[in-house]
C-alpha cells in the first residue's frame, strides 16, 4: 500500500502545477461556465486515459529484471529528479492571471455542441502535451514487485484518470471565485516545492531499490 500513496500523492502533486491545460480550463470556464467547461476536462482526461493505458501496456510487455525495463527505470528516475528539480527552482513564478472578464460572457445557443467542442479542445491539449507521457512513463516505471502486476496497474489508471477529472472539474467550478484564487495562488510557491520534494524522493526511493 506504501508505493502506491507514495506515486499516487506524487500524482496529485503535480497537478497542483499550473500547466497549459490548468489555463485551457479556467479560460473555458471564465468566458462559457463550468458545464461547459467540465467538456474540456473530460477532454483532457481522457488525453491522460490514453497515456497512462499506453505506458501501463508497454511496461505490462516488459519482463522485469530484463535490460530494457531496467533502462525504462533509471530513464524514468531521471525525468522525475529533473521534474523535482524545475518544480523547486522555479516554484511561485506561475502567473494565475486571468484575462479580463469585462466583456459579457458570450451566450451558449447550443450547450451540447459548445460541450462537445470544449471536450475536443481539452483531448487535443492533453495528448499533444510530451510532458504528459513522459510523467506517466516515468511514474510506470516506479513499479515494482507485486505493485507491478495488471491488477494494481488497473487500479492506478483508475485512480490517476479519475483524479485528474476531478481535480479539473473542481478548478472549473472554482475558478471564477477571486477570493479562492487569490488565496491559491498564495499557496502554489509551496505546493510546488512539495511537489518537486516529492517527485524527487520518489524517483530516489526507486533508485535504492534498484540498486540493492
Amino acid at each position: 500500500m506504501q508505493p502506491f500513496l507514495m506515486i499516487a500523492a506524487a500524482h496529485f502533486l503535480a497537478l497542483l502545477s499550473p500547466g497549459p491545460d490548468f489555463f485551457l480550463i479556467a479560460r473555458t470556464s471564465l468566458f462559457f461556465g463550468w458545464r461547459v467547461a467540465s467538456g474540456t476536462c473530460l477532454g483532457i482526461a481522457l488525453a491522460n486515459g490514453v497515456f497512462i493505458g499506453a505506458v501501463f501496456t508497454g511496461t505490462t510487455l516488459m519482463r522485469p529484471g530484463n535490460a530494457w525495463f531496467l533502462v525504462v527505470q533509471i530513464a524514468g528516475c531521471a525525468y522525475l529528479l529533473y521534474l523535482g528539480v524545475l518544480f523547486i527552482r522555479y516554484a511561485g513564478n506561475s502567473d494565475l492571471t486571468m484575462p479580463s472578464t469585462h466583456h459579457a460572457i458570450p451566450s451558449v445557443s447550443q450547450p451540447f455542441i459548445a460541450w462537445r467542442r470544449a471536450m475536443g479542445m481539452g483531448f487535443l491539449s492533453g495528448i499533444f502535451n510530451p510532458k504528459n507521457a513522459l510523467f506517466y512513463a516515468s511514474l510506470a516505471a516506479m513499479l515494482t514487485g507485486p505493485y507491478a502486476s495488471a491488477g494494481w496497474k488497473t487500479i492506478y489508471g483508475v485512480w490517476m484518470f479519475s483524479v485528474v477529472f476531478l481535480w479539473d472539474i473542481l478548478i472549473a467550478i472554482l475558478i471564477g471565485n477571486k477570493i479562492v484564487l487569490r488565496r491559491f495562488s498564495r499557496a502554489l510557491p509551496w505546493l510546488e516545492r512539495i511537489s518537486g520534494a516529492m517527485l524527487i524522493l520518489l524517483a530516489l526511493g526507486v533508485i535504492v531499490i534498484l540498486i540493492r
